[in-house]
């Protein structure tokens, strides 16, 4: 029983570390580094735990920044004004937004999307080329890194032409190029742009018309009359006749050189050149108001000559609203007002007639006389704003600036 006893107290020294052959001075080294190892892995995975949450944590946050930050694209791709088309290199639609619909009066996107822009324009654009080779250049300036505005036409669901201004360019998805359209309908503006320049040549053509009847009516018969005294000057050899029929003759010259500069001040008042705006509107109101068809007053204090452009425009529309005014407004009196305030010049002009015509809406309908007005106006960069009395008459302001620069081919004739 002893020698057991003894066996079982020498097992437990071993275990225990007790005496020259414990197990932990065989085998706890070891077993220590093993363990401090696994710590050490332990700590490094924890860490590398929080380093992968922690780039989780960053991914969320940036998956939520670009999600938000689509949708904003989104939205501001939908909500834009102008129609929006994406392309591929090869013309094909893979998207568009809602204005590009409502452009081409198409309520699905399944209509657009994988068309090309030949499928929606007619064979020919408006400078007689084919579509087909206007886009091939179009795009080929875009692949060759060029960003450029032109105008285009398309056609509609119900087969109307539609007249566009289309900027072009290049963009990048996912590492992949696309060509981006952004597409504004410019079909009133063309429509004003012809009304302007028909009204042009027929305002051309009715002041050519009435200068030949001046001059039929005015010349034509005066230099008649000159030709019969001649006739009868030939005819006779009474001296008194003779010197009657000079007289004759030239009182008809007399007054056949009136008419001419009668004419000639309609065509380019030489008083406006040599003297100025207000001396020349003067004249002009003057003469009106001889022939008591219009009673026109005119204020003003404005000092001295305004720039050239500005003088010619504004006598030219001061001219213009006062024919208007006697030919269609049926007003008694009109009054022409000039405020300059440095270089600022307000001019306000207004009859007590029967006002403008009123369209469809029961609203004033400005007519192509006065868009010429607003035309004239806007070549010198001046401002036009239009009052419409609830009764009669009418009333325009504008606002010139006397040190704008003008450019010479907008320059006012």
């Amino acid at each position: 029983m002893s020698g057991q006893k003894d066996n079982k107290e020498l097992i437990r020294r071993k275990v225990i570390g007790l005496g020259e052959d414990s197990v932990s001075k065989s085998y706890y080294p070891q077993l220590q580094q093993n363990i401090n190892e696994l710590q050490l892995q332990t700590k490094a995975l924890e860490a590398k735990t929080i380093e992968l949450n922690n780039t989780i944590k960053d991914l969320e946050a940036t998956k939520a920044l670009l999600a938000e930050s689509e949708n904003k694209f989104r939205a501001l791709f939908e909500n834009a004004n102008d129609a929006i088309f994406i392309y591929t290199t090869s013309n094909i639609c893979v998207e568009c937004n809602s204005k590009a619909l409502e452009l081409l009066q198409l309520s699905n996107k399944e209509d657009v999307l994988g068309t090309t822009p030949i499928d929606i324009s007619p064979n020919h654009q408006a400078n007689g080329r084919l579509s087909v080779k206007e886009l091939e250049q179009h795009r080929n300036k875009v692949l060759n890194g060029h960003s450029h505005i032109f105008e285009w036409t398309v056609r509609k669901k119900d087969n109307s032409i539609v007249y566009c201004e289309v900027s072009l360019s290049g963009i990048n998805i996912n590492d992949e190029k696309f060509v981006q359209a952004i597409v504004r309908d410019i079909t009133e503006f063309k429509k004003l742009e012809r009304n302007f320049s028909m009204a042009t040549i027929r305002t051309e053509e009715r002041e050519r018309m009435r200068f030949s009847k001046e001059l039929h009516d005015g010349i034509g018969p005066i230099l008649s009359t000159i030709k019969l005294y001649l006739q009868w000057l030939s005819d006779t050899d009474n001296q008194e006749h003779i010197e009657i029929i000079k007289k004759k003759i030239n009182e008809s010259i007399n007054e056949a050189t009136k008419s001419i500069k009668e004419v000639s001040h309609n065509l380019s008042p030489h008083v406006l050149s040599n003297y100025g705006l207000i001396e020349a509107l003067n004249i002009f109101v003057n003469r009106i108001n001889e022939s008591g068809k219009l009673n026109i007053t005119l204020k003003h204090n404005v000092k001295g000559r305004l720039n050239k452009d500005l003088e010619i425009m504004f006598y030219r529309v001061c001219t213009e609203l006062i024919n208007n005014t006697i030919k269609h407004a049926n007003a008694i009196n009109a009054k022409l007002k000039f405020k300059q305030e440095g270089d600022d010049i307000h001019f306000t002009y207004s009859d007590n007639g029967i006002g403008l015509p009123q369209n469809s809406q029961k609203t004033p309908d400005p007519g192509i006389g006065l868009y010429n007005i607003i035309n004239r106006v806007k070549s010198v960069g001046g401002i036009c704003n239009f009052n419409y009395p609830k009764h009669k008459g009418f009333k325009i302001k504008i606002f010139a600036n006397n040190n704008i620069l003008i450019d010479e081919d907008t320059k006012s004739n």
